[in-house]
Formats: C-alpha cells, structure tokens, sequence
C-alpha cells in the first residue's frame, strides 16, 4: 500500500484513490487526510482518478441538465462530495462532515458565493439531516464574514 500511494497516487494528484488507499491501510493521521480533501476541493473535485472522472459525467438525481452544460464551478466540488461521500460515510475518518464541511463552506465563500449546494451535498451523500444541521454550532470565523451564510450564521 505505501508504494502504490508515495509512487503513484499521491505524486500522480489521484486524490480518490489517496482516500481509498487510507480506508483500505485503515490510516489514521487525520491531517494527511485533511489535506487531501483539501487539494480535491481546491482543484473542483474534478482533478480525480480517470474513472471519478468519467462517473462525474453521469447524472445525479436532483441535478438540472442545464447546470451540468453551464459547468458551474462548484459542481466538480458538489459531485465529488455526494461520490466520495457514499463511498466512505461509514469511514469517519476518511469522510468526515465536522471536518469538511466547514472546509467546502470556505470554498464557497473564497470563490462562488452560492447559497445552499454545501448542505444539499452533504445530505445528498447520505448524511443525517442532524448530522449537517450540527455543524452550524462549530462556527468558523470566516462565516462570519457573510451575511447570508449557507447555514444561516450569524
């Protein structure tokens, strides 16, 4: 496991595969792993293994053909956060809503500043709605930057 991760998958930016290789070891440095999400959320979650790619062109239920043909930016970030999130909602470590969301909530508010896709990601990744709805109380200080906070800060 360690030779395919330091000589392929991390030096290659195959980020999804970078999580499943540290579900699979059952790695625990949560801050390599932070920084991994960190990288497929700065490079729009598109910038994955060829084959997340490929499933990221297939619709997903509550998506509109017409966002998918404008290539809005934060859908790479949405899609790779419902995928990735099925995949490992059973691995805390690997998927971890009190860690990334606050994380997606920064980018949204550093690039697009669009109401309402962090949430709607996560619950659409099969988290709780209490699960979403219990990150509100850790607030960050970049939320209060905001007047109209994806979650309603204040």
């Amino acid at each position: 496991m360690a030779q395919l991760f330091n000589q392929y998958a991390d030096p290659l930016g195959y980020f999804e595969v970078c999580l499943e290789i540290f579900q699979t070891a059952d790695f625990r440095n949560t801050a390599e792993i932070n920084q991994c999400w960190e990288s497929i959320i700065r490079k729009g979650g598109y910038h994955l293994h060829p084959i997340s790619r490929m499933l990221a062109d297939w619709p997903i239920e509550h998506e509109s053909k017409e966002s998918k043909k404008t290539g809005e930016p934060f859908e790479g970030v949405a899609d790779a956060i419902r995928r990735l999130g099925r995949r490992f909602l059973k691995y805390e470590l690997i998927f971890n809503p009190p860690t990334l969301v606050p994380m997606v909530e920064k980018y949204n508010l550093e690039t697009i500043q669009r109401d309402g896709w962090v949430p709607e990601a996560f619950l659409d990744a099969g988290n709780p709605p209490n699960s979403v709805s219990g990150n509100r109380q850790q607030g960050t200080d970049y939320r209060r930057h905001t007047s109209n906070s994806l979650f309603n800060l204040r």
